[in-house]
């Protein structure tokens, strides 16, 4: 289980709070003639309010209108908060508990801003503050969920990195946050979304409640982290150097220097491969359908924590193929803008099918410096030109899209 923190959500997730939450913001558009229902609301619930706002209003009303609205939404929340009260889920608190039994740090990581947080807090009785080693709000980043700045900024308060955690959520929005700061997410469908959609979002696995949860901890932490070797940044940096060894070794074919490596649970190197497309002749010899064809005579899907490493974002057919062979983390260096396959696949329908949590950035500058040297020796590739950029462009990844 290498697994070394867990993150928890809190709105729908300890306290019952997200119907007060859609139905704070129900009057709150009503108090400015926009009257939409509180169902409509209630899908949005789990994102911060500037992002809501956005995809409910387009960009330009929402920076128009994000001032009274937020102003609007506090008043009616907090006095939904102070004339009902709001519940804690049964069993919450044993969770949280039970997580650090393990011997596991613990930080929340909310989409809520630090008054609403406080105020909820307050009416439940809830002490989380001082249950827990740090708090991050929605308020406390510059972009909240589905952004991965509160789960990235967690992590950093409890000197792990994002693929070393847990997150504990109920909305998809917890979820493609986990995935984007490369963390993985376990879900509780406590909220307005159930399991199917927690899963497609990215979720690692989820349960009814925090009580379903307790009773199959040590299970779900199993799913949460299958391999054997935790993922610190010495240990991924190791592994991309062994990729960016195989693209070098294309490079000196005359190939476009990407490079995969799978790896087994245990940390071994199991296949390899760099881009053929050249000498093959084919646009589909790319480095990890390669790596997979290397590892022909292991049984992937018998294999527990499998890992892609490459040097570039997987397409949609090698991401994939990665999902059939049930791989459990992807890491790979270069975003690729153009092709990239991870904000355009989603996990199979088939029992036990999930999402690989993905992990960009690795080793990121001496991809883009071994991508430049090819096309300065060779030129002639657009595909290559257009990934370079500015340097921008080439540095993007999961987490930077909207």
């Amino acid at each position: 289980m290498p697994i070394d923190a867990v993150i928890f959500d809190v709105d729908g997730t300890f306290v019952d709070s997200n119907p007060l939450h859609a139905r704070a913001w129900a009057r709150a558009f009503a108090d400015h003639g926009l009257g939409l229902p509180v169902r409509r609301f209630e899908a949005e619930i789990g994102k911060g309010s500037p992002e809501m706002l956005h995809d409910l209003l387009g960009p330009e009303a929402a920076r128009e209108q994000e001032a009274a609205l937020c102003e609007a939404h506090g008043a009616h929340y907090h006095a939904l908060l102070d004339d009902e009260g709001v519940r804690v889920f049964p069993q919450a608190v044993a969770l949280l508990e039970a997580v650090q039994a393990n011997g596991l740090p613990t930080a929340v990581a909310t989409a809520a801003d630090r008054r609403d947080l406080e105020h909820v807090l307050d009416v439940a009785g809830l002490d989380l503050a001082g249950r827990v080693e740090a708090v991050v709000a929605g308020s406390d980043v510059a972009r909240s969920k589905p952004a991965p700045d509160v789960v990235e900024a967690a992590a950093q308060t409890l000197s792990v990195a994002p693929a070393q955690c847990a997150m504990i959520g109920d909305t998809p929005y917890d979820a493609t946050a986990s995935l984007r700061a490369g963390a993985v997410c376990l879900g509780v469908c406590t909220g307005f979304h159930g399991a199917d959609a927690m899963r497609r979002a990215g979720a690692r696995a989820s349960y009814a409640d925090p009580a379903g949860l307790l009773d199959h901890l040590d299970e779900a932490l199993d799913a949460a982290a299958p391999m054997a070797i935790r993922l610190t940044p010495d240990r991924m940096q190791a592994l991309m150097e062994e990729a960016l060894d195989v693209a070098r070794a294309g490079f000196d074919k005359g190939e476009i220097p990407i490079g995969s490596v799978l790896v087994d649970g245990a940390g071994r190197v199991i296949g390899r491969g760099h881009n053929t497309a050249r000498a093959a002749g084919t646009a589909t010899a790319h480095a990890e359908m390669n790596a997979f064809a290397d590892a022909a005579g292991h049984d992937l899907r018998a294999e527990r924590g499998l890992i892609l490493v490459t040097t570039l974002e997987p397409c949609v057919m090698c991401l994939g193929a990665a999902l059939e062979a049930q791989v459990d983390t992807v890491i790979y260096a270069l975003g690729a803008p153009e092709n990239g396959g991870l904000a355009r696949c989603l996990p199979t329908d088939r029992p036990g099918s999930f999402m690989p949590r993905c992990i960009g950035g690795v080793g990121a500058a001496a991809s883009r410096a071994l991508l430049a040297q090819w096309q300065e020796q060779h030129g002639g590739s657009g595909f290559v030109k257009r990934l370079l950029g500015d340097g921008e462009t080439a540095a993007s990844s999961l987490r930077d899209m909207p």
